[in-house]
């Protein structure tokens, strides 16, 4: 099951970094929006990019990074089995 979830995970946080990369932004410049219009903190947004995190991405995450990528949540669960 965890092997599962690490896979949907993944392929979530390669959407988001698809994402950012079509929106001519680095991941700092997303880090600097995300961490200054929401609640999540750096160390959190950035372990979620370098996939390092142990945490799943919580579906309040995923709203508030939809938010500031100005997409719909299900963009960021695209391809995701």
């Amino acid at each position: 099951m965890r092997e599962q979830a690490d896979k949907i995970n993944n392929r979530t946080i390669d959407n988001i970094l698809t994402l950012i990369k079509k929106q001519n932004k680095t991941n700092e410049e997303f880090m600097s929006d995300i961490i200054n219009n929401t609640y999540m903190t750096e160390n959190r947004i950035s372990r979620i990019l370098d996939k390092t995190t142990k945490m799943p991405i919580t579906v309040k995450e995923l709203f508030c990074i939809s938010l500031i990528l100005g997409v719909d949540i299900t963009t960021l669960l695209k391809d995701v089995d």
